[in-house]
């Protein structure tokens, strides 16, 4: 940055036409210089500046491009994904489907067979209470025959 070359005597002599004595306008054009003598900025000193600020942005902005693109990225492999999942999603539901209609085939086709096992001993205890039905009349009978009740 450059320095502003300041003319104090110049600056207090401004003054006395407008009647400020000489020590004031002296005093007051030592407090502006001393103010403004620290360095000011430039108009070259600032284009420098903006440029390199530019530069700087138009990096940030290539960064954050970047990030886009990877994001975009992302967000495709995510939908890929999802897509994945569903698809699982649905096979596993059929299979579980088909399953659950095998055993319940499965479940019918015993209960079936139960029921026919079921009724077939059914008929085989009448059939042998009816045999053991006869016999104990039969043997009844025969006891009555042989030993007929005294009346």
């Amino acid at each position: 940055m450059a320095s502003v070359a300041f003319d104090t005597l110049k600056f207090a002599k401004r003054f006395e036409p407008a009647g400020v004595s000489a020590s004031q306008a002296e005093a007051t054009a030592e407090a502006f210089a001393e103010a403004t003598s620290q360095e000011l900025a430039t108009k070259a000193d600032l284009a420098l500046l903006e440029a390199r600020l530019s530069a700087k942005i138009e990096a940030v902005d290539a960064k954050f491009g970047a990030m886009e693109t990877k994001f975009g990225a992302l967000e495709t492999k995510f939908g890929a994904l999802e897509t994945k999942l569903g698809a699982l999603e649905t096979g596993v539901e059929l299979k579980l489907g088909a399953l659950e209609t095998g055993v319940e085939l499965k479940l019918g086709a015993l209960e079936t067979g139960l029921d026919l096992k079921l009724g077939a001993l059914e008929t085989r205890i009448v059939l042998k209470l009816g045999f053991l039905v006869v016999a104990i009349l039969v043997g009844i009978e025969a006891f009555n025959r042989y030993f007929p009740p005294a009346h």
